[in-house]
């Protein structure tokens, strides 16, 4: 059984998800076990070497897929096993986004991005939340892509006024069902697949700040900005992974007073945007 803390990285053997393991590793040295966790852990071997070679040793490897639900109950029980049942920190990174150059129809970019991104996050929230304790911190990697002034000004009111998760679940079905027909723009929604999955993936972030605060748990949502990775690519991208995961490393480490007063909050850079 472990009493270190314990900080849980999704989607983290590459990009900005490998560099805010590293960086985590770092700062707290022996004080936390940092989960680097990937689909397919043979894949992220290699980058679990690069730290621990490092004289990083309080790093783990851990299978996490979150688009299956099974897999994401396992995880839930390896660390109900191993780590007295306790995640003090769960940083929300693992996404996907498809190509700008991607034949598939705007239809299956919807809804395979959105139930990725969206109802992923969602899947993983609900397995671990729950293991989050008093004084814990949520950190959602989300995207300036993800902005409120992408949809009508129906859904701005709705996804900004909304108290539960089923309110912005059903907004993400809506436009799910809106592109099946190409029909997303005069129903209120834009034509990109990855900002509607972030927005809803930030307006979830908020609900879940309202409705955690009663337990002393900050949830905040912040943006990265265009980084260097595989996802996003490797020439047109002006930052680094390393500064994309600052501001991630910056909301974790702080002290849990300051983390509560950010709490519901859209940060990038070290600052407080709109959304």
């Amino acid at each position: 059984m472990s009493s270190k803390k314990v900080i849980v990285v999704t989607g983290s053997y590459k990009g900005i998800g490998f560099e805010i393991v590293r960086l985590l590793c770092e700062f707290y040295g022996d004080r936390a076990t940092v989960f680097m966790t990937a689909r397919d852990p043979t894949r992220a071997q290699s980058s679990l070497d690069n730290l621990r070679a490092k004289g990083l040793n309080n790093v783990e490897l851990a299978q996490l897929d979150i688009s299956s639900k099974d897999s994401v109950t396992k995880f839930r029980s390896l660390i109900e096993s191993g780590y007295n049942g306790v995640i003090h920190s769960l940083i929300n990174n693992a996404a996907m986004a498809f190509k700008v150059a991607a034949t598939e129809p705007f239809s299956q970019q919807a809804k395979e991005t959105v139930q990725n991104n969206y109802f992923g996050h969602l899947t993983v929230c609900d397995q671990l939340l729950p293991l989050v304790p008093t004084g814990g911190v949520v950190v959602n990697v989300a995207s300036g892509g993800g902005r409120l002034g992408q949809v009508s000004s129906k859904y701005q009111k709705i996804l900004t006024d909304a108290n539960d998760i089923a309110t912005v679940t059903d907004v993400m079905n809506k436009f799910v069902s809106a592109a099946q027909e190409g029909k997303q723009k005069e129903a209120g929604f834009s034509n990109s697949a990855y900002g509607m999955s972030k927005l809803g993936m930030i307006a979830a972030g908020k609900v879940h700040a309202k409705q955690l605060r009663e337990k002393n748990i900050s949830v905040v949502n912040m943006c990265p900005g265009w980084c260097k990775s595989d996802m996003a690519g490797w020439e047109r991208p002006p930052r680094t992974a390393e500064e994309g995961a600052d501001t991630v490393v910056w909301l974790e480490t702080m002290d849990h007073t300051s983390q509560m007063k950010r709490s519901g909050g859209f940060f990038r850079d070290r600052r407080q945007i709109e959304w």
